[in-house]
């Protein structure tokens, strides 16, 4: 049994009931005292709730009639004479026996007492009846007009005016709306299992019935017109015929919906449809007994249609009234035992309508308080004993050695149920008046409750302790008096020990209204007044799903996940693609459900499951988060072993870089920044997890250039993008996976959103800087940091360029950029107005500048400084146009194509006049023609965007590169890399410490971080080899020689040192440049490289092979105590090293390897080996 029988017909049945009454609010009915009752929930923007109800609603609720609103006194006059508690027939028969009091003083004055201030009274008495009079005619009047003509409004601005926020959605009826309606529907299948587990005499329903049930629950209060609910009935007339109106009209609508929409449900059983609505209409009854004793048949609206549709039936078309249909039900020609004979069909509609009056008390924790407030008040403290009850709780009391299995199941069996029902008030933003535990605490306190339990029922066979039991109740809470039986000593046991349950229960916190609920209020392009019922239908089914079922309960399908999705923009479609059958089906069934639709399914080569969608569609299934992503899976290690030779037996990393598919990035060994981790461990840890390790570091502000993510500025060409900047990151499992790289087309194709995500399913890394290996592997490398290279002590990773991200080629340079800055997020307009000055550009009153008719831009004559000498002039004219053209090369400056034609104009305009002053000095005219064709020559380069600081494409790069035979300066390029696309590590410097400083790493990396790789040496004068096992063997050898002569080499460059914070990042000057160090007397301070480090790079390494090494002063002595000679153990030492580096094609991990074929006994993975 499903949580939702048919999710289909459900939601279509939502939609319905969503479009046709739920989003539409509360009509005036003649109950006065509803017109300002649970009338909204509204949600601002600011993100608070108003609660339209009481207080709140008679502020912010308008009543018009006939287009004129009603003023408040004039409603509050309407509800003095109206209300069903008013009291104006008392205050009008006090106001008369006082006259008549008076009048008979007047008349019986016999003691010639003063009679003008009684006349007084009198007149004011007299004055108070007419006015009473009045007030009663004009209320009567004005709650006439209100009830026959009259519509109540939120006043919206009134709200937005005094909140200072926007109204942003809008919930009508929170407390018998739409999420109500579809929860007690829920709950059908729910109570059912709870009722058959323990009820033997429960009848078994179909599913068949059970889904029709499920959307009788569905229509059960569509025709509300406010919240008159069965206490309103009582001797008011006015309140009976509401009431009855609404249930009418409940039975009727869902009548109407079957035989127009859902008739294939009722197999065309028309009467059975009829009987079903009527079992809507008299919700409330336990059945047609009780109906038949307490109803009159003619008052029965569904009932009344039935007639109807018979008599049509069997007088072939004829029209038959409802008047006279009633005749034929008050003449006995109609009987309701007729339609509900004795038997199957009898017990069934029975067994529904106590299904349904189950399933809307279950709901009544949302509104009715744990206590009865009066004698005979409504609470949901009886709803709990009832529930409790029918488990055989009570009767497992008297058991021997309570609470036993048997017990406690039933007491789990009780909280699960109401656990589930509170489970889904919290997932629709429901208030509740008491709270219940989650499973953990109920878990934690069961053992305690069940004590308890046992006390009371022990004390109970006391009668006088029981009646001390009560007393002590009331007293802690005197509403209890109106519970706790007086005379029925077992049921007030059953009481007691339901009300300490319940105390223990409400210790956990109630449920507020919460902004859950509107996310089953969603709206069409944000406007309040379109609802998007369709969704509402889809999201308030789709998260049940989500909400725990109560045993024996299967939830439906949960949301599709989708491992793979592929566009195709220019076909308007999208696949998407699923690891499993079951998750494909889910998604055509919520496909069907949402756009009436079902897509094939088909199988793919790789044993997936593909569906092809009309991509609008997918969109909005992704956009509404429908549709749920698989997390993006990284492999825990990677190895190139079975690369690591090409077919034409060449190294891998070799080939990469003889074919220009090297991509490189330099890490240091050591911590950079107070860490205490290797600076490589940033890399390592975001391809290992690129989902969650995602830093970057903020961007230095400046004021020439300020930081605007709105607007996002090609590299290639300066072209401006708009982009939005999401309040809040996508959750990750709404995030589509991102296994290959998105070209740049789609990602702006939809608009541009962006957001700072703490996650992001992908494979891909955040952004980094790389470079691009020329085919002959010289390169000159990133010397690190200024303010580091003292500690700086790098390796390199290769990558292969063909299977990073690129973002379609947009950060590629032939230079380093410090792409740290992002230019591409820069705001121009700063440097832009800065340029327009240098070039003394003419402005207005505003500081704008000023434009010719035909739009061209105008110098400012008056600031050319004509008036220098020429000598000077020329000075200051080769000064000011380098200071421009400097500008101009700035890397964060890619200006738009129309700010660049202003300064051709300006550049010309000034040209012009400079020629003008020189026209009769041709030494001086040379030099200006010279200096400003320069000028205008870079202009030029930078409009068609050929200066150096444009990205290029990597065919570009690689064409450059191929015309340089020797090293060169390292290039730039921003790429996202995978865990893949590691191909290996290599030292950046030919030289005994890096060699073997990347040999020591190498171990390190592989055991932490699962890279298993080959090494290579890159140097600025010799071509890239491959470090083998051989090569580091006789490494080691030559250190352990030149360590022990004191003659190693270490690097012992010097570097100007800088101040730094506790962070370990550069102090800056207010040019935002890195403060250096200063001595005594002003000098710069310098420092070598780090020593100590590079010893315990060597001592750390020759411990692999003898872990009795505690100091390298043991190795250059060549002794580590006065028996032991490291000169006779050195080539064992270097052999057990390079067994524990196990380099990637390496004899020593090949001779390992050999010996575990050879001992095992399993002759396939012999066989398999050879």
């Amino acid at each position: 049994m499903k949580t939702i029988i048919n999710p289909q017909r459900f939601a279509n049945a939502v939609e319905y009931t969503s479009a046709n009454y739920f989003s539409q609010p509360y009509s005036i009915s003649p109950i006065i005292d509803r017109w300002f009752n649970q009338l909204a929930i509204v949600e601002l923007e600011n993100g608070n709730l108003i609660h339209i109800s009481g207080k709140d609603a008679f502020k912010y609720v308008n009543i018009t009639v006939d287009g004129k609103i009603i003023s408040n006194e004039d409603v509050q006059l309407a509800h003095r004479f109206h209300s069903q508690h008013s009291e104006h027939e008392k205050e009008r028969v006090k106001i008369e026996s006082s006259i008549e009091q008076l009048e008979k003083e007047i008349t019986d004055n016999r003691e010639n007492i003063v009679l003008e201030p009684i006349h007084r009274e009198l007149e004011q008495k007299k004055q108070e009846l007419e006015k009473h009079k009045k007030d009663k005619e004009k209320a009567l009047e004005v709650y006439t007009a209100i009830v026959d003509r009259g519509v109540s409004s939120i006043n919206i601005k009134q709200i937005e005016a005094e909140s200072k926020s926007k109204v942003k959605n809008i919930v009508y009826r929170p407390n018998h709306g739409l999420a109500h309606s579809v929860r007690a529907a829920y709950s059908i299948t729910t109570l059912h299992q709870y009722d058959l587990e323990h009820d033997s005499k429960t009848l078994a329903l179909s599913e068949q019935d059970l889904e029709k049930l499920q959307l009788m629950m569905l229509f059960s209060v569509v025709g509300r017109k406010d919240e008159t609910g069965w206490a309103d009935t009582g001797n008011l007339q006015q309140g009976c015929d509401t009431y009855r109106n609404f249930r009418k009209k409940s039975g009727t609508e869902y009548l109407n919906y079957c035989l127009n929409h859902q008739l294939e449900l009722y197999q065309n059983n028309k009467e059975e449809a009829y009987r079903d609505a009527i079992t809507v209409e008299l919700m409330g009854y336990t059945g047609i007994e009780d109906t038949l004793s307490r109803r009159e048949p003619s008052t029965i609206e569904t009932f009344v249609e039935y007639v109807i549709y018979k008599e049509k039936e069997q007088h072939k078309g004829s029209e038959c009234s409802r008047e006279e249909a009633i005749k034929l039900i008050k003449t006995g020609k109609y009987q309701l035992q007729t339609l509900f004979p004795n038997g199957p069909v009898r017990h069934l509609a029975n067994a529904k309508a106590q299904m349904m009056n189950k399933a809307h008390g279950l709901e009544l924790v949302r509104c009715y308080s744990l206590y009865p407030s009066k004698e005979g008040g409504s609470s949901c403290i009886g709803i709990l004993h009832s529930k409790l009850y029918g488990t055989g709780f009570f009767s497992t009391l008297a058991n021997p050695g309570f609470p036993t299995p048997h017990a406690i199941k039933h007491f789990d069996s009780f909280f699960k149920l109401m656990r589930n029902s509170f489970d889904l008030m919290a997932l629709t933003g429901q208030k509740t008046t008491f709270g219940i535990p989650t499973l953990k605490e109920y878990e934690e306190k069961k053992q305690a409750i069940l004590l308890k339990v046992k006390t009371i029922y022990e004390a109970a066979k006391d009668s006088s302790k029981l009646a001390e039991l009560r007393q002590k109740a009331i007293d802690q809470n005197p509403n209890l008096e109106f519970y706790l039986d007086k005379t029925n000593l077992s049921r007030l046991t059953q009481q007691l020990i339901v009300v300490s349950i319940a105390e223990a229960f409400s210790q956990s916190p109630r449920l507020q209204y919460d902004k859950a609920m509107f996310e089953f209020q969603n709206l069409k392009s944000g406007d309040i007044s379109h609802i998007d019922n369709r969704l509402n239908a889809i999201k308030v089914i789709q998260a049940m799903q989500a909400v725990t079922p109560y045993p024996g309960i299967e939830v439906n399908s949960p949301k599709p996940i989708i491992s793979a999705v592929k566009h195709d923009r220019s076909r308007g479609i999208v696949k998407v693609i699923f690891d499993t059958q079951p998750q494909a089906q889910n998604f055509t069934e919520t496909y069907a459900i949402m756009f009436h639709e079902s897509p094939n399914i088909r199988l793919t080569d790789k044993g997936q499951y593909e569906i092809e969608v009309n991509r609008k569609d997918y969109k909005h299934l992704h956009h509404e988060r429908l549709i749920e992503f698989k997390t993006v899976e990284v492999p825990q290690k990677t190895s190139r072993e079975e690369a690591l030779v090409s077919s034409d037996g060449e190294i891998e990393p070799l080939g990469m870089i003889k074919h220009s598919r090297a991509l490189v990035r330099l890490v240091s060994t050591t911590a950079l920044k107070n860490e205490t981790f290797p600076d490589y461990n940033y890399l390592f840890n975001a391809l290992n997890d690129p989902i969650h390790q995602r830093y970057s570091p903020k961007p230095r502000e400046t004021a020439e250039a300020p930081i605007d993510v709105t607007k996002y500025r090609d590299p290639r060409n300066g072209q401006i993008i708009p982009r939005t900047v999401a309040k809040e990151p996508l959750p990750l499992r709404y995030q589509e996976p991102i296994t290959e790289p998105v070209p740049f087309e789609d990602r702006i194709f939809d608009g541009w959103t962006v957001s700072r995500k703490k996650e992001k399913n992908t494979i891909y890394t955040k952004k980094m800087a790389y470079s691009l290996l020329p085919p002959h592997g010289k390169m000159i490398p990133f010397s690190g940091y200024s303010y580091t290279r003292t500690n700086y002590f790098p390796i390199g990773v290769i990558s292969d360029v063909g299977q990073v991200d690129l973002h379609d080629q947009r950060y590629i340079w032939s230079q380093n950029m410090a792409t740290v800055q992002r230019m591409w997020i820069r705001d121009l307009s700063v440097f832009t107005d800065k340029i327009y000055t240098l070039l003394k550009v003419q402005r207005d009153e505003n500081n704008n500048p000023v434009r010719n008719p035909t739009g061209i831009i105008t110098i400012d004559r008056s600031k050319l400084n004509l008036d220098k000498s020429s000598g000077a002039l020329l000075r200051y004219i080769e000064e000011h146009l380098k200071e421009f053209t400097t500008k101009l090369d700035n890397k964060f400056a890619q200006p738009p194509d129309d700010f660049l034609k202003d300064c051709q104009m300006l550049v010309q305009q000034e040209w012009q006049i400079y020629k003008e002053h020189f026209h009769d000095n041709p030494n001086a005219l040379h030099k200006i023609n010279k200096m400003y064709q320069q000028a205008l020559n870079r202009i030029e380069l930078e409009a068609t965007r050929k200066s150096s600081k444009y990205a290029i494409t990597l065919r570009e790069l690689i064409e450059l590169q191929k015309k340089e035979k020797a090293a060169i300066a390292h290039n730039e390029i921003l790429a996202s890399n995978t865990k893949g696309a590691i191909r290996a590590l290599y030292a950046p410097r030919d030289e005994l410490f890096y060699r073997l400083n990347l040999a020591l790493h190498t171990k390190y990396i592989k055991e932490n971080h699962g890279y298993d790789v080959p090494l290579v040496i890159v140097s600025l004068d010799r071509e890239p080899y491959y470090y083998s096992e051989d090569l580091i063997r006789r490494d080691l050898k030559e250190a352990y020689t030149r360590l022990r002569t004191g003659d190693f080499p270490y690097d012992k460059e010097e570097f100007t040192l800088y101040e730094v914070d506790k962070d370990g990042n550069p102090k800056l000057d207010v040019n935002g440049k890195p403060i250096k160090k200063l001595g005594m007397r002003g000098e710069e301070l310098k420092e070598p490289k780090n020593q100590v480090y590079q010893q315990q790079v060597l001592l750390d390494l020759f411990k692999l092979g003898n872990p009795n090494l505690t100091s390298l002063d043991q190795l250059t002595k060549g002794q580590i105590n006065s028996n032991k000679s490291l000169d006779d153990t050195i080539d064992r030492d270097i052999d057990s090293i390079l067994d524990k580096i196990a380099l990637l094609g390496g004899l020593s991990r090949e001779r390992k390897y050999l010996e575990s074929v050879l001992a095992s006994s399993d002759t396939v993975t012999k066989e398999k080996a050879f």
